[in-house]
């Protein structure tokens, strides 16, 4: 087939099984991996992984998406750098009335040579204020306004929203996104366990960033983190940093609700490839002060976004949980796919399936975790390592 390729003695990582064996891409397609191509590359013995979901991304490297949401391009490239693929572009809480100009002549699906930017997360702005972490106080509202909503969700872009499921109108509008295939999470809530039935029943699909930004389990005040964890029925992300949420936690969620595990990096503008190359950031316009494995917001000890790349934290839940590596990958590929409602298109190394991969070197250092070489989208060679140059991968 012309202008095929064919990634020759790779490890393909599926869901259950790392098999070793070809894989082949034709205009932005896997193909049959018995299919004559063009072109051959030796990639000996190499891992190959379904490219990245990250469900929530701040900013990257100097780029933040809330107070400069045009610059999601930039942050698309750089996403590739840590094996992202796919991705939502995280606003964290505004006044109502900015909504309309953050998002304005914003196209989010032209091509860019970098991660697909499948839509908007709107991480508030209904969030309970005691559970608001860094979103700034102001522009945190506990009374949902359904005709504001109705209004601003007709232009498709919005693809989740985080809300507490306990403020006036909440349930409502977490109806009103049910009818428009929008996914609605529980964050930054102080929700009892009914109230979280109740918000299940009427369309609650998941929880943002288990743990953090909820109240905290008690053996007769379950809340959000026991219904999640006890009943099973919802999916959640975790921040797998080993910062905001302590390992044996995390460890604890997984063995609970494997199933419904996803990982998400809630990555800010102060991500660079290099560690302390900028000690100042911000995030949704806030300045956060970035150390060497965290960053708040600038004078407190709040935890404003996470510095920790996707690639990494698939390596910490190996490590904290002793899960495999393909169970690992499937948080951050199937888990996130079969949410959004495409798992027949991305997330899967099968025929058909969009041509979004991962060259992965799994024996890299344990600072290191598990280190990108190259990443493909849509059968596109969109970052390939400094160290990998020489190896024709296009």
């Amino acid at each position: 087939m012309t202008d095929s390729i064919r990634f020759a003695n790779v490890r393909l990582v599926h869901e259950s099984e790392i098999v070793r064996g070809d894989l082949c891409i034709a205009k932005g397609k896997i193909i049959e991996p018995h299919t004559e191509c063009s072109k051959t590359i030796d990639c000996q013995g190499l891992l190959v992984t379904p490219g990245f979901i990250d469900l929530q991304v701040n900013g990257l490297e100097g780029n933040d998406l809330t107070t400069n949401l045009e610059r999601w391009s930039d942050v698309a490239k750089g996403l590739c750098r840590y094996g992202v693929t796919s991705f939502l572009a995280t606003v964290l809480s505004q006044p109502l009335d900015k909504y309309f100009s953050i998002v304005k002549d914003i196209s989010l699906s032209k091509p860019n040579g970098g991660a697909n930017c499948l839509g908007l997360h709107l991480e508030g702005p209904h969030l309970h204020a005691g559970k608001r972490g860094a979103h700034t106080i102001e522009h945190v509202n506990e009374i949902c306004d359904l005709e504001f909503w109705k209004k601003f969700l007709k232009n498709g872009q919005v693809k989740m929203m985080t809300l507490a499921p306990e403020l006036t109108n909440a349930i409502d509008l977490i109806q009103i996104l049910k009818t428009k295939n929008i996914i609605a999470s529980c964050g930054h809530t102080d929700a009892s366990f009914s109230i979280m039935e109740k918000a299940e029943k009427y369309g609650l699909d998941m929880a943002t960033h288990l743990y953090n930004g909820m109240s905290t389990v008690h053996h007769r005040k379950p809340g959000p983190v026991g219904y999640i964890l006890g009943s099973k029925k919802l999916m959640y992300s975790i921040i797998c940093d080993g910062i905001h949420v302590h390992p044996i936690m995390v460890k604890m969620a997984y063995n609970a609700h494997p199933n419904g595990m996803i990982l998400v990096s809630d990555a800010n503008a102060g991500l660079y490839p290099k560690k302390n190359e900028t000690q100042k950031s911000s995030i949704a316009g806030r300045p956060i002060e970035v150390f060497h494995d965290r960053a708040t917001l600038e004078g407190t000890d709040v935890l404003a976004g996470s510095i920790c790349s996707l690639n990494i934290m698939v390596y910490n839940l190996q490590k904290f949980t002793g899960c495999s590596l393909q169970q690992a990958i499937a948080t951050v590929t199937v888990h996130p796919a079969k949410l959004l409602g495409q798992d027949r298109t991305i997330g899967r190394l099968l025929p058909g399936y969009d041509a979004d991969f991962v060259v992965l070197d799994a024996n890299s250092t344990e600072t290191e975790g598990n280190e990108i070489l190259a990443t493909y989208v849509k059968g596109q060679l969109c970052y390939c390592h400094k160290d990998f140059k020489n190896q024709d991968f296009s």
